[in-house]
């Protein structure tokens, strides 16, 4: 049987087709839509790596935005020495000043400079061009003087004391205005939340921190006007940052003021370089006569830090703490003796008393109870007659009479007393006896300790200086009854730091040795007769390291050249100073490390911050003088700052800024300090007016320029240029990308050439950003 099968019916083919059409168009729609978000995409990344380079185009012109204001423009905006103004930027444009303190801007100036920065000039934007002349992009700048501030991070870190140090500069209520801070909070949120501030910013973050959320006081206070000098509560001076360089002083050339190295006298001095010492003092004219005076200072300087009472120079102009030699005195006593033999002559007798007065002009101190009086082996001789009856011979020493030894007290005289005799036979005892007597050779009188020469008066004196004569009738004296006749031949010293040189004796009204009546047991007749302008009869000296190079002042820099018996001068702080001596004080300096950091600028626009650097000083007229007592007030301060301010700080007057410490002696008089301490005439001595800036020396300086620097750049698409856009549009409808930022700059206001660069040192460097 045969099978058949029976084909089914196949599908239609149009059918078929279309179903792959359907399938080919939907994957193009995929793929037209995988390409479309590819594009879109890539057009973003496009967009967004152009803006990126834009962004990055701006950023990379910020540096050398920076670097040209900091070249170009600060030089031009600071001319000199010191800037005269708060803020500085190039006025002319659309950027206004306010645009740069949005945000967080403001926070990068102090309470003191907000007022002035936020009212700056309109800025213009400037083109940033290359060497060849091809465009970047465009930078604007404002520039805010901050130089005339406290630093918050080396401030108020120690007691005030001598100023040695900036840390002695307090931070409290009596600086500023009471009620605004407690004393010591500074320093405690410092040390215990902050360690160190390193911006502004976080100063204004402690300034903002009240009692409900932290639990202390407000630091900021803007309740003070233009020009931010006085008023009430206002205690917002401060930055982070401050740089005063101690190695060198300033010399005025061209208008600059160009470097010139210091000595250092701090320290032992027994590792001072004396001859570098000399080399600099040797460069100030005028102030020293020859380099043997500035030796002298020197040996003085030495003196005055060694701890040890054995001075440079025993023989010649010395400042330690010894008793001195001011007085010497020739006398003498007759005495007629009986014979030994009966009908022998008579025997005439004669004693001569060689007194050597010592001073001790210093505070009470116990170290020289041991001190003794010597003298060289010289020779005492005496001629009778007329007629010659005889030569009495050399003079024995028979006794040495001294005043009881013990502690020195201030002012204290003690006297030496040699006893020299000498006889010869007389018969019968002639009416008329004339005798002369005669200190013949080198008398040179020592003061030893230890072994050790403290004070020394060289010989020979001049001829005659001890000589004397009977007078011509003579009593006839009973027998073994002594009798003092003649001439008593004393010659004192006008100050006894001025008595090594028995050569001056008599040669000058200012000689260092004098003829006059004896006053032993008392202040010479002469004594401080130079006192009235250099109160050379007072004697000051620590035998301690120099605190600062203030108390130079204590010492005496050179005679007068045209009188070599003039005592020397004593350098000045405050004037006037017709020899300009404070240079001295330029010259020196006592800085172990040569920056130090938080002193108050004397240029301060500020008066708050120099009163902040005096408040405090102690009032004194010696080193030490029984410890740290009566000190100068903080109102006292406040109108010693005001002087300085008036002839430093005030913008808006002043046309000159003090270069060195030493430019205070012509703003400051003696008068008017000593009106503001309330000395009286008893009292206003040089030393006690000048202790306020002496006393503040390590925390007061010049050296200090610092400036916070805004800066905006912007760009423009690439290939185009101001000059490629249409008249009458706007530059700011093509702008690209635009940043802004804010440096804190220091720059050396000392030149080390008169055309070398100033160092220059970008301290900080933040971007602001709009969430800011």
């Amino acid at each position: 049987m045969t099978c058949h099968n029976t084909p089914t019916p196949s599908q239609p083919l149009a059918s078929r087709s279309g179903i792959a059409l359907v399938v080919v168009l939907g994957m193009l729609s995929v793929i037209v839509l995988l390409g479309v978000a590819f594009a879109i995409s890539m057009r973003t990344e496009r967009l967004a790596a152009n803006a990126f380079v834009d962004v990055v185009r701006a950023r990379t012109i910020m540096d050398g935005a920076l670097t040209r204001v900091m070249t170009d423009h600060l030089p031009n905006a600071a001319p000199g020495f010191y800037p005269n103004w708060l803020v500085h930027t190039p006025s002319g444009g659309d950027l206004s000043a306010g645009s740069f303190m949005a945000a967080r801007g403001i926070d990068y100036v102090p309470g003191a400079l907000r007022p002035a920065a936020n009212a700056g000039d309109e800025m213009r934007w400037q083109d940033m061009l290359d060497p060849q002349g091809n465009f970047h992009g465009q930078y604007a700048y404002m520039i805010v003087n901050m130089s005339g501030l406290l630093d918050a991070n080396h401030i108020d870190k120690e007691d005030r004391a001598y100023g040695g140090s900036p840390g002695e500069i307090q931070f409290s209520d009596y600086i500023f205005d009471s009620g605004e801070v407690g004393s010591g909070s500074l320093r405690s949120w410092r040390d215990d939340y902050f360690i160190r501030f390193e911006t502004v910013p976080e100063l204004f973050a402690l300034g903002t921190w009240n009692a409900a959320n932290a639990g202390s006081p407000n630091l900021v206070s803007m309740t003070e006007s233009p020009p931010f000098t006085t008023g009430a509560n206002y205690v917002d001076h401060f930055h982070i940052f401050s740089r005063f360089p101690d190695t060198s002083y300033a010399i005025e050339q061209a208008g600059q003021a160009i470097a010139n190295p210091k000595a250092l006298i701090g320290g032992d001095p027994n590792f001072w370089e004396h001859d570098d010492i000399v080399s600099v003092l040797m460069e100030t004219p005028a102030l020293f006569d020859s380099q043997a005076d500035a030796q002298t200072f020197v040996n003085l300087l030495h003196d005055f830090a060694d701890e040890s009472y054995v001075p440079q120079n025993p023989g010649g102009l010395s400042f330690k703490r010894v008793p001195m030699i001011n007085e010497v005195v020739m006398s003498n006593v007759v005495e007629r003796r009986q014979p030994a033999e009966f009908g022998d002559p008579d025997i005439i007798a004669m004693q001569v008393h060689l007194s050597v007065e010592t001073w001790f002009p210093f505070d009470a101190q116990t170290e020289y109870a041991t001190v003794e009086v010597t003298y060289s082996e010289d020779t005492l001789t005496a001629l009778v007659g007329p007629p010659i009856y005889g030569d009495l011979g050399n003079f024995e020493l028979i006794n040495v009479e001294q005043d009881p030894e013990g502690p020195h007290s201030e002012n204290d005289f003690r006297v030496t007393r040699f006893i020299f005799e000498s006889s010869m036979p007389a018969s019968p005892w002639p009416e008329g006896l004339l005798m002369q007597v005669t200190l013949s050779g080198n008398l040179a009188v020592e003061l030893t300790s230890d072994g050790s020469v403290v004070n020394q008066v060289n010989g020979p004196w001049p001829a005659n200086t001890f000589q004397f004569s009977m007078p011509p009738t003579f009593p006839f004296p009973a027998y073994d009854s002594p009798v003092s006749v003649g001439q008593v031949r004393a010659y004192s010293t006008d100050d006894p730091r001025f008595n090594w040189d028995t050569a001056n004796a008599a040669s000058s009204a200012s000689g260092q040795w004098r003829p006059q009546a004896e006053t032993l047991g008392g202040m010479n007749a002469g004594m401080g007769q130079f006192s009235e302008d250099d109160e050379v009869g007072l004697m000051y000296v620590a035998q301690r390291e120099f605190i600062n190079a203030g108390e130079v002042s204590y010492l005496p820099y050179s005679g007068n050249p045209a009188d070599p018996f003039q005592p020397w001068r004593t350098a000045r702080l405050i004037g006037p100073d017709p020899n300009q001596s404070a240079r001295i004080i330029d010259r020196l300096s006592t800085a172990t490390n040569p920056q130090r950091r938080g002193k108050a600028n004397i240029n301060s626009p500020f008066t708050n911050v120099v009163r902040a650097a005096i408040f405090g000083a102690p009032r004194e007229e010696w080193p030490g003088m029984g410890g740290i007592g009566t000190t100068v007030t903080r109102d006292q301060a406040g109108a010693i700052a005001g002087l300085i301010y008036e002839a430093f700080g005030n913008l808006d007057t002043s046309t000159d800024f003090a270069m060195n410490m030493s430019d205070l002696v012509n703003a400051l008089d003696t008068s008017q300090i000593g009106s503001i301490l309330g000395l009286g005439p008893a009292d206003n001595n040089k030393f006690i007016a000048e202790s306020p800036i002496r006393n503040s020396m390590g925390t007061l300086g010049t050296r200090d320029t610092l400036y916070t620097v805004f800066l905006a750049t912007r760009t423009l698409p690439v290939g185009l240029t101001p000059d490629d856009i249409p008249s009458g549009e706007s530059l700011d409808d093509y702008v690209a990308a635009e940043q802004r930022a804010v440096a804190v700059v220091w720059r050396d206001p000392y030149r080390p050439t008169l055309n070398g660069p100033q160092q220059t040192i970008i301290r900080t460097f933040n971007w602001l950003l709009e969430e800011d």
